[in-house]
């Protein structure tokens, strides 16, 4: 009998270890997932806020991303995005800058199939960093006519002390050719005409 445990054994201990390297391979994986997510978590949070405005026609017309937290300087972009609106939608909006302020998004003069979207808003490191796209609604083939249209979104938040970051999201980007060379002209020394 005893020849024949010896013999069962090795046996006993292959399927030991294939019943425990599942095992195994979860837990080291619950434990490397689990800190890098609480991590994450801890440092950065959403930051809620409602859309004012959207759309493709603006009186602005260079690329301008806007963090406004004074009324003066809120008449002065409102009034500059709103020349050549309609009465109705000219209107401006009343904003309490006690509790909140603005992020605004310009396009400027882009193709005319193009939008502005702010996706998210996060507060990271004493920093919030508003995360946006320019681009096209469906990928596809540029129109062949050379008309172009101001595309802008604007917000209202939670009045932050923190500095402000823009970052283009990296998920269906598209920058024409000639956005990117204003934009790129427009950093060099350009500003909101």
């Amino acid at each position: 009998m005893e020849g024949r445990s010896e013999r069962l054994e090795p046996m006993d201990k292959v399927a030991a270890n294939y019943l425990r390297t599942p095992f195994i391979v979860i837990a080291v994986a619950l434990l490397l997932a689990g800190p890098m997510k609480s991590v994450a978590g801890a440092d950065e949070h959403a930051v809620p806020f409602t859309t004012m405005a959207s759309g493709t026609a603006s009186g602005i017309h260079t690329l301008a991303l806007l963090v406004i937290r004074r009324p003066a300087a809120w008449s002065r972009i409102w009034h500059k995005h709103a020349v050549g609106l309609r009465e109705k939608e000219a209107a401006e909006p009343t904003i309490d800058f006690t509790q909140e302020m603005v992020v605004a998004v310009f396009a400027g003069e882009v193709s005319v199939d193009a939008r502005v979207t702010i996706i998210k808003i996060v507060h990271a490191k004493q920093r919030l960093r508003v995360v946006y796209r320019i681009g096209t609604p469906q990928p596809g083939p540029m129109p062949l006519d050379l008309a172009t249209a101001t595309p802008f979104h604007i917000v209202r938040l939670r009045q932050s002390p923190y500095p402000v970051a823009f970052v283009p999201s990296e998920k269906d980007i598209y920058w024409p050719f000639h956005l990117r060379f204003r934009a790129l002209w427009r950093t060099a020394g350009g500003g909101i005409r």
